[in-house]
């Protein structure tokens, strides 16, 4: 991979409620990790909103029209990037299982390493990212398991019981559940539980918030619960997760 792309920068970027940024455009070619809030962004005539765990390619050469939406402030990861066999990806994707998130973060992290190695590092890190962005970007998901994915994201602080997703999916729920096993491997309450899980890991890798403030956020009693959940998913906790190197 990296023979075929090269990663310029990594940054971390904050931006207030009100950030507004132009029509604009690069010579090179961007990726957008969504960590917090809401950002819109308006290409070829339409436009889109990724939220937490969305990632958005400005493909280079192509102007584009950035803003945080919905009144809150914005926090991504600004991947900048040169791609000499770039082929035709979709702009808007959902990093459903945290990996592209936790790998921009990492980038980000070490944009100003100086240690032995630490370009090699990069562009190892660069190249398992772009890779995994490419097998996000070529997965077509069913679009009723895309729907009642992002109502369960969207919802995830409330109680989610399987009649309210099949509502959602406007099917009964009995089919509902058959269905949904077929598609996903999964039965629709396994989705919410590990959907729920994902939500709790990015939420440590990209803040510094307490099992106990996270809890709530995605629908669980108490920290106490969601850390049993992270040890039997994951084999650790939040430590762990959040310092993945320095943790013995």
């Amino acid at each position: 991979m990296s023979k075929i792309a090269e990663l310029l920068a990594a940054h971390a970027i904050r931006a207030e409620a009100d950030w507004h940024l132009p029509p604009h455009l690069h010579s090179f070619c961007e990726l957008i990790v969504v960590h917090r809030g809401r950002l819109r962004v308006r290409l070829n005539n339409t436009e889109h909103v990724a939220g937490p765990g969305g990632l958005l390619l400005y493909p280079a050469g192509v102007a584009h029209e950035e803003w945080a939406e919905g009144g809150t402030p914005l926090a991504t990861t600004c991947l900048v990037f040169t791609w000499h066999a770039m082929k035709e990806q979709p702009l808007l994707r959902h990093d459903r299982s945290g990996r592209v998130e936790m790998m921009a973060l990492w980038l980000a992290d070490e944009q100003d390493g100086l240690y032995p190695d630490s370009h090699t590092y990069r562009e190892a890190l660069f190249g398992s990212l772009l890779a995994d962005f490419v097998r996000i970007a070529n997965h077509q998901p069913h679009a009723m398991v895309e729907k009642v994915r992002r109502y369960i994201r969207q919802h995830m602080e409330e109680e989610l019981t399987l009649d309210t997703l099949a509502e959602e999916a406007a099917m009964s729920k009995f089919h509902f559940a058959r269905q949904y096993k077929v598609l996903t491997g999964r039965s629709p309450m396994e989705d919410v539980r590990l959907l729920r899980i994902e939500e709790a890991r990015r939420l440590i890798l990209s803040t510094s918030m307490t099992l106990c403030e996270i809890a709530p956020r995605i629908g669980l009693a108490n920290g106490h619960h969601l850390s049993r959940l992270l040890k039997a998913h994951f084999g650790t906790g939040i430590r762990a997760l959040r310092h993945p190197i320095s943790t013995p």
